[in-house]
């Protein structure tokens, strides 16, 4: 089973995620061959517990299999075909009725950094307004 890393190295917070080769596979070839993906975070304003970077990755056929964001786990990654955006699900509460296109999942023992990172992300979004840096490469 193929892994990325997502480091934050000005926060100091990594994250290790499992690809969905079994989900999306095309999606997951589409992502690793453009890795590395250096971008930053942002927090969702009104859907809750779900934060989202910019990725810059070109995947122009459709999905072959979707999710309901308010339906999936703690950990989802998931990557917008039409908005090219990685996104995270870092809590239960997500109120947006959209699909998704899922091709991660968070180890559960990088949980507890997920929550470090999403109070991190929440802060840079609504307090400090200093960017949260990512790297998202192969482990």
């Amino acid at each position: 089973m193929r892994r990325v890393k997502f480091i934050h190295a000005d926060v100091g917070i990594d994250l290790v995620a499992e690809l969905l080769e079994d989900l999306n596979p095309k999606i997951c070839d589409s992502i690793c061959n453009r890795l590395p993906v250096r971008s930053t975070w942002a927090h969702a304003m009104a859907s809750d517990e779900l934060m989202y970077c910019w990725a810059d990755v070109v995947h122009t056929e459709p999905p072959e299999h979707t999710e309901m964001y308010p339906g999936e786990g703690v950990g989802r990654v998931n990557c917008s075909v039409v908005f090219q955006d990685i996104c995270i699900k870092y809590g239960e509460k997500v109120t947006e009725p959209s699909s998704t296109n899922p091709w991660e999942q968070v180890l559960s023992e990088h949980f507890s950094h997920l929550g470090q990172l999403e109070r991190a992300v929440w802060e840079s979004n609504y307090l400090t307004h200093t960017p949260i840096k990512l790297t998202v490469e192969r482990e």
